[in-house]
């Protein structure tokens, strides 16, 4: 399938954020850990079912462009327009790959599964440290005849050449001991959403490119729909 085109999501910026949307990018500018921001897609219910599988690019800019104590979500489905800490206040389920940066030095790509079949439980797989930068190529897999519920996977390489061969990986991450509770199905896909708690203003700057839709999915969206919004002030750190 063709890359997303990001003309056609709908955009949530905070008031210091800057989002510019072109049809394969969207650039990410001081996306501050206490403001929401968010783009995403409603695909409609049940629309991602059973197995798929995406392609997506993302750049963290220059060093220290990660804040600290951030989670940012790069990729992300779930069934309700939020971001990642109103969803899992809400106990919403939801899949998310983002840029995670726990303290002053090290950061990481970091794969979670927030199940709310188990209280809204995370699960998740942290990357080795990586560096800003320089692009990585993601491939976000799930198989659902893995174990109870399915298995959720996202192998991250240095080049799109390397992305043809598992083996190149820079590193396998998946969600410890599959995915949790049920098969679900999915609804809206992110492009990109902030996870928004009150502990810092430090922004991030970071860039995510050509989203594909490799398999997985039904028939393309049309209509208007009304999204399913999650109450923004409820808030718990990460």
């Amino acid at each position: 399938m063709a890359t997303e085109d990001f003309t056609t999501y709908t955009e949530v910026e905070g008031a210091n954020a800057v989002i510019t949307i072109d049809a394969n990018t969207i650039d990410c500018d001081d996306i501050r850990n206490d403001e929401i921001s968010h783009v995403s897609k409603d695909f409609t219910a049940d629309y991602f079912a059973g197995d798929f599988e995406f392609l997506v690019n993302i750049f963290a800019d220059a060093s220290g462009h990660i804040g600290i104590y951030s989670y940012h979500g790069v990729w992300a489905l779930a069934n309700a327009v939020a971001d990642l800490d109103a969803l899992g206040v809400a106990n919403a389920n939801y899949l998310a790959v983002g840029w995670l940066r726990e303290g002053a030095a090290d950061k990481y790509i970091r794969l979670q599964e927030s199940d709310g079949g188990d209280g809204g439980t995370i699960y998740s797989d942290a990357s080795a440290a990586i560096t800003e930068g320089i692009w990585y190529y993601l491939r976000i897999k799930r198989d659902e005849a893995v174990g109870d519920f399915g298995t959720l996977t996202c192998d991250i390489y240095t080049s799109v050449a390397d992305r043809t061969n598992e083996e190149n990986a820079f590193d396998n991450l998946t969600i410890p001991g599959g995915l949790h509770t049920a098969k679900r199905d999915w609804r809206y896909l992110y492009g990109m959403l902030s996870f928004t708690h009150s502990v810092n203003s430090i922004g991030s700057w970071f860039t995510v490119e050509d989203l594909e839709i490799v398999s997985g999915g039904g028939e393309p969206p049309g209509g208007s729909i009304v999204p399913i919004l999650l109450d923004p002030t409820r808030r718990r750190r990460v």
